[in-house]
């Protein structure tokens, strides 16, 4: 398998896990502890993204210097900035004409092409990749 697919494909198994992790943190802040839709989108989004962090410096693009990780820590927080934007202004949208929870998926979906398109040019530039 050429490094482009392994690292997508290890990125997708991520992606699941942070999916799980978002989707439950987010359920719980809006529907049982009934916090405002953008603050839980923030709970379960900010979650994902300090797991993803790790999970894809450790795996998927395999960081293994700390001062490169920290690099990319703050590269990581830019890029999954502007995808909580992105997330949130579907969420937002999407949440005026179907169920929060169906608009909560549909930004998952919608950032993931965003994060790891920009995360492979960006968040972990530079550094060595598994083969």
């Amino acid at each position: 398998m050429n490094r482009n697919l392994a690292q997508l494909v290890k990125f997708a198994v991520v992606g699941a896990v942070n999916t799980g992790v978002d989707f439950l943190l987010f359920y719980i802040s809006y529907r049982l502890l009934y916090l405002p839709l953008l603050f839980s989108n923030l709970v379960g989004y900010g979650a994902a993204v300090i797991n993803s962090f790790f999970l894809n410096s450790l795996w998927t693009f395999k960081a293994e210097q700390s001062s490169a990780r920290r690099l990319n820590f703050g590269r990581f927080v830019l890029i999954n900035g502007v995808g909580f934007l992105i997330s949130s202004v579907v969420v937002l949208a999407c949440s005026q004409i179907m169920a929060a929870e169906f608009a909560k998926l549909s930004s998952i979906v919608l950032t993931l092409f965003w994060n790891f398109l920009v995360t492979k040019r960006f968040g972990f530039a530079g550094v060595k990749a598994d083969g």
